[in-house]
């Protein structure tokens, strides 16, 4: 009779690691990109954008 192999006890499944904060943390990095290069061109163009506008 052959006597059949006990498989090795299976080692405990670590959790896998959330990357959700890393995701986040660059969405709002560069949401604060486009809002400083927003507020650059109306420091630079933003009289030549109401004049276009019509509104100045």
């Amino acid at each position: 009779m052959t006597a059949t192999p006990i498989p090795p006890a299976a080692e405990p499944a670590q959790p896998k690691k959330s990357r959700t904060w890393l995701i986040i943390l660059i969405v709002v990095l560069v949401l604060c990109c486009l809002c400083v290069g927003g507020v650059a061109l109306l420091w630079n163009y933003g009289d030549q954008l109401l004049q276009l506008l019509g509104i100045a």
